[in-house]
């Protein structure tokens, strides 16, 4: 083998390792968040024959039984909503839903939905996009601590991979996503802003300078999953 052939053949032999230390990597970090999740099409749930209903709590909404439905649809819509802790007050839907669907712990037969209120409008008059790349959904306990700020649960991150941090007024280090702040628009960054700016006592330009500097972090325990369409992190 002459010496450029072989120069070349090593050259090779390390792309390859670097690449595959890379998704090594990649897939140690997507397990520090085991619940990563794709994109579901409402097409799972809407293959289901579902009743309506009315109640003076929820007004109208609709019910799929178990007893009036086909396998294997039925346990796969069932397991989709059971893996994203799907309930009355952390209802399931992804980017561009009709509905928002749930189940309650004690009755496993029945798979609720009710129609989506209209999404808000911005100053333009147009609707608030939230199709973000990478994002982490929102949890009930994080739904209660940011849900006013991203009311569909769906929150922009910089990676799907966490990292430790110190936060200001808890003891111990935490697991956090980084928010993606510059996916944010002026609107939402100035709602941050105010929001923080009443918890902390800090002014809004000292938050702001502190998020451009070290970043936003979202605690790992508000989030119910992860997700992205970054494909190129796993080649």
């Amino acid at each position: 083998m002459d010496e450029q052939t072989k120069a070349a053949l090593i050259e090779y032999a390390q792309t390859v390792g670097m690449a595959a230390a890379k998704l090594k990597q990649t897939i140690a970090n997507v397990s520090l968040h085991d619940n990563t999740e794709t994109e579901v099409n409402e097409a799972a749930f809407s293959v289901l024959n579902f009743e309506k209903r009315t109640s003076t709590r929820l007004g109208d909404y609709e019910i799929a039984a178990k007893t009036t439905n086909k396998e294997p649809a039925w346990t796969q819509a069932l397991n989709i909503l059971a893996r994203n802790n799907a309930a009355i007050n952390s209802r399931y839907h992804a980017e561009n839903y009709v509905y928002s669907y749930w189940l309650y712990s004690e009755d496993q037969d029945r798979i609720y939905r009710q129609k989506l209120k209209a999404k808000p409008k911005n100053s333009n008059g147009g609707c608030i996009l939230t199709n973000y790349r990478t994002w982490a959904r929102l949890n009930l306990e994080g739904k209660r601590e940011w849900g006013d700020i991203f009311p569909d649960g769906k929150v922009p991150v910089q990676s799907i991979a966490t990292q430790h941090a110190k936060l200001e007024g808890v003891k111990d280090v935490e697991s956090v996503f980084t928010i993606n702040w510059k996916e944010l628009s002026t609107e939402l960054q100035q709602v941050i802003l105010e929001k923080l700016s009443k918890q902390t006592g800090a002014t809004k330009d000292a938050i702001l300078k502190d998020i451009l500097k070290v970043g936003l972090p979202l605690r790992r325990r508000y989030t119910a999953s992860c997700g992205t369409k970054r494909m190129e992190l796993f080649i």
